[in-house]
């Protein structure tokens, strides 16, 4: 049965008038997508594809499964690929909405915190960023018969949090949706499902070569600027994003995205490279000040000046509408803002990177940056600075700018990444085990095999031990990276927690975990936080965990409630769970009566709570007995302090998955 016509011609328009509005986002000619679909994360990461189809099966299996997930790395096309799929629909009898989480701004977060059900959430999303905007009730009262099809597109353009949190509203809501399939478009990360199998994975594949030259003969007469480019070029030219622009754009085939988009800011913008840097100065404080893509034009003309922004507007690389302003493309902000922090190494900080990065949702600014390094020592430096705030951030960076072929990063501060992350493969938390194994695999097999395959820790210092390097810091790292029980007997300098060289303040924090700590050393460390900086203040939280007693689980527990550092209360919270895991049956009773004592402040403390949520799972094998049993006070507590339906079911669900994990 057919809805009314004049109402489906309302709403087809609606969408229309919404695809039409940007038509410079749609290649022309039309590329051939190939998406391969995977059976779950680890084969997303590992590249494993069960089958590959044409775009039109997404639309088919997001109506028959109920959700799909498209990730993909900046400039995948994901964006063109969901308007191909949504004017398709739009010629069926199916309803497409499409949700533009791009035009995203400071005041939905504000808007977001006071909602608290799914269906006011998914209200909001629908009226505030849907074309057409609508609502769960006129949704619900279509007829049976017509699918909706809704399109959620730019998810990494929100910080992690939000991301997650819209994915798992989402999850709420789409199996009370009548005959709905939902599409999300997102970068190359893992979240969380509270229904995996109800989620079909898929990953835009980079173009076949064919298609490459294809589009340039097509286009030029010859495809001489793929078959005698090097591979570095030909890699970039299989990103939809960089061959259009050639295509379109004229813009002379490079080495690296940073190149290309520069290269397009001369040639098509007409900017001098001064004019780019005063560019890159207002691309950086537009991210300071709306944390989202979207921001005030008038505060952007401010910064960049009337002639430049005139320029971008007159080019369409900046989109107005209104009074706010975005780019047509994210890859363009982003390597505008890089280059303003790569040229300002004073301000190279965790909260520059939170910014750059939206605090972790989106890392292609960061090898955008590594990109538009001078030097290996300035390279390695920033990769410190990156691996200080966020390892997997860092092992991004090193792969997807070293995948088109230039990164000044010498080879030795690759292996101590790499060897990093090896190391968290064993670590307690099954969350970082999954982590650390999803970082490597984004390394070419070859340089991490090695570091996979060992079967320990001893292994690993093997490994480590048989690179040479003529560094002399690369030796002093791996002196300290393989200090041992076994080897050293000597008692440890605590300073070394104070090092300004992140690398090796965190590399020593690590070691220290190791280490038999005495009661005299693990007491000198409760006293060293007092008149610490707020990074050896994490570090020193992160080392405790590893010694349970009563005085290290009240010293964190005090900074759970008091730290005014956001990382300092999320470490206190995993060690605290490290500490009841591999503790006593006196200290879980300690840790588990302090952390009901202090729900109320975990509920308040969303990053804290979402990494106590993922911390109970530990390694099954190393598991006390009766661990999920002991955890259902916990979780009793926290259902009971919820206010909301969406959020005690979530606390349901997690009992249930640490039942199934763990049994009673």
């Amino acid at each position: 049965m057919r809805f009314a016509s004049k109402q489906r011609t309302k709403l087809q328009q609606a969408v229309y008038d919404y695809l039409d509005g940007s038509p410079e986002l749609e290649p022309s000619p039309e590329f051939d997508f190939v998406i391969g679909w995977c059976e779950n994360y680890e084969a997303l990461f590992q590249n494993k594809y069960s089958e590959r189809t044409s775009i039109d099966a997404i639309a088919k299996k997001s109506v028959a499964i109920g959700r799909v997930l498209i990730s993909g790395r900046g400039g995948a096309a994901k964006t063109v690929i969901i308007r191909r799929l949504a004017r398709k629909a739009l010629k069926s009898d199916d309803l497409a909405v499409v949700l533009d989480l791009r035009k995203w701004t400071s005041q939905h977060y504000e808007q977001w915190k006071i909602l608290s059900s799914t269906v006011e959430r998914m209200d909001y999303l629908f009226s505030s960023l849907g074309f057409p905007q609508f609502s769960v009730m006129q949704l619900d009262a279509l007829p049976p018969s017509v699918a909706r099809i809704v399109f959620i597109d730019g998810l990494n353009e929100v910080t992690q949090n939000m991301g997650q949190d819209i994915i798992s509203t989402v999850d709420d809501y789409a199996p009370y949706a009548i005959h709905t399939g939902i599409i999300v478009a997102d970068r190359m990360v893992r979240r969380t499902f509270i229904d995996s199998q109800r989620w079909a994975l898929s990953t835009v594949l980079p173009l076949q070569p064919q298609e490459v030259r294809q589009q340039l003969k097509n286009k030029f007469g010859n495809s001489s600027s793929y078959d005698e480019a090097d591979s570095s070029t030909r890699e970039l030219l299989s990103s939809p994003y960089f061959l259009n622009s050639l295509l379109k754009d004229n813009i002379p085939a490079a080495h690296t995205s940073s190149e290309s988009i520069h290269r397009y800011f001369i040639n098509h913008a007409s900017l001098s490279d001064i004019e780019i840097d005063e560019l890159s100065v207002a691309a950086y404080r537009a991210y300071e000040r709306s944390r989202s893509r979207t921001f005030s034009l008038d505060s952007f003309r401010q910064d960049a000046g009337i002639q430049i922004t005139k320029k971008l507007i007159d080019t369409n690389t900046l989109i107005v509408t209104g009074d706010s302003a975005s780019f047509d493309h994210h890859l363009k902000h982003d390597f505008l803002a890089a280059r303003y922090v790569v040229s300002h190494q004073e301000i190279w900080s965790p909260d520059v990177l939170g910014i750059l990065t939206f605090d972790a949702s989106s890392f292609d600014s960061l090898f955008m940056a590594l990109q538009q390094t001078s030097t290996t020592e300035i390279a390695d430096r920033f990769v410190r600075r990156i691996y200080d705030w966020n390892p997997y951030g860092a092992a991004y960076a090193l792969t997807e700018g070293g995948s088109q072929g230039r990164t000044l990063v010498s080879p030795q501060m690759e292996m101590v990444i790499i060897t990093m992350l090896a190391e968290r493969q064993w670590d307690l938390l099954k969350s970082t085990q999954t982590k650390a194994k999803d970082a490597l695999s984004l390394f070419p097999p070859d340089k991490v095999w090695s570091f996979i395959s060992a079967d320990g820790i001893e292994n690993l210092f093997q490994i480590v031990q048989k690179i040479e390097s003529p560094w002399r810091w690369f030796d002093e790292w791996k002196s300290l990276f393989t200090l041992s029980s076994k080897r050293n007997q000597e008692a440890p300098d605590l300073r070394l927690l104070r090092e300004d060289d992140s690398l090796l303040g965190w590399t020593f924090a690590n070691v220290l975990k190791r280490l038999p700590l005495s009661d005299e050393l693990q007491g000198s460390l409760r006293a060293m936080i007092g008149d610490a900086n707020r990074t050896v203040r994490w570090r020193i939280v992160h080392v405790l965990g590893s010694f349970p007693n009563e005085p290290n689980a009240a010293l964190l527990f005090s900074r759970l409630e008091n730290d005014d550092y956001h990382w300092v209360r999320y470490g206190a919270t995993r060690s605290l769970v490290e500490m009841a895991a591999i503790g006593s049956k006196d200290i879980r009773d300690i840790v588990f009566a302090g952390f009901r004592k202090h729900a109320a402040k975990l509920l308040e403390d969303k990053k804290s709570m979402q990494e106590f949520e993922a911390a109970i799972f530990i390694d099954k094998k190393r598991a006390p007995e009766y661990w999920a049993a002991m955890l259902a006070p916990i979780i009793e507590t926290f259902y009971n302090m919820e206010t909301t339906y969406e959020r005690r079911e979530q606390w349901r669900q997690l009992a249930y998955r640490l039942k199934g994990e763990y049994g009673f």
